[in-house]
């Protein structure tokens, strides 16, 4: 009696084929002239998920008339591709076609942070609070409110106390999202006022000092002496 072995595929390699055939199968009907938004759309969405982004927006951009959702996935994709200044752009029009989505508004916030848009991120996020779909997620974003508010304060002013009271869970949100930003100066800014507000926490200090030793370390490589003895 014959054995039968099963051959274990890789998940990895099974999703990625099924893009792969995806892509594939709407390219075919492109070229056959089908001119539907939605097959360009799914024909981009394939792409995404292969990381082939310069293939997904040629896709989307053959989208006549594009939606807050197809806008969307342009600015994601900018972000990708580390465009910040595009992806700002595309979000921000995605924001004016749909004032309802949480999803655009909560990346456009964070696009917005990462350029060190502090005033525009505060605007936002009166909005960002009022949309979020759930209380923990409100909670969040009125701590990030705090912690920009914060970062705006002259020295010598009483930290908030929002901030001074974070809960372990709320802390490192904070931190995982401030780390996240890969602009290094809103970083630092925002990890001062928070090193600041929470003078005894481990984890912020670490960061805080983290953010000043490759900051330090950036100006020292460019000669910048000075300001890096001010850090």
């Amino acid at each position: 009696m014959a054995t039968s072995v099963a051959v274990e595929v890789p998940v990895a390699e099974s999703v990625l084929s099924r893009y792969e055939v995806a892509a594939q199968v709407f390219d075919r009907a492109v070229q056959a002239g089908c001119q539907d938004p939605n097959v360009f759309y799914l024909l981009a969405m394939a792409h995404k998920r292969q990381g082939k982004t310069a293939d997904a927006r040629n896709a989307l951009r053959k989208i006549l008339k594009p939606d807050a959702n197809v806008l969307l996935q342009m600015g994601l994709l900018s972000l990708q591709e580390q465009n910040l200044s595009q992806a700002e752009g595309e979000l921000q029009r995605a924001w004016e076609a749909d004032k309802t989505s949480y999803e655009i508004c909560y990346n456009l916030l964070l696009t917005q942070l990462t350029l060190g848009k502090i005033d525009a991120c505060l605007e936002l996020l009166s909005q960002a609070v009022e949309l979020a779909p759930t209380q923990d997620e409100r909670r969040f974003l009125t701590l990030l409110r705090s912690l920009l508010r914060a970062s705006q304060k002259e020295g010598g002013q009483r930290p908030d106390l929002l901030l001074a009271e974070l809960t372990p869970a709320d802390e490192q949100r904070l931190l995982k999202v401030v780390r996240s930003l890969g602009q290094l100066d809103t970083v630092h800014m925002l990890l001062k006022a928070l090193a600041d507000a929470r003078p005894r926490s481990p984890a912020v200090r670490d960061s805080y000092v983290e953010a000043v030793i490759v900051k330090a370390k950036m100006r020292m490589d460019r000669c910048s002496w000075t300001e890096a003895e001010l850090l």
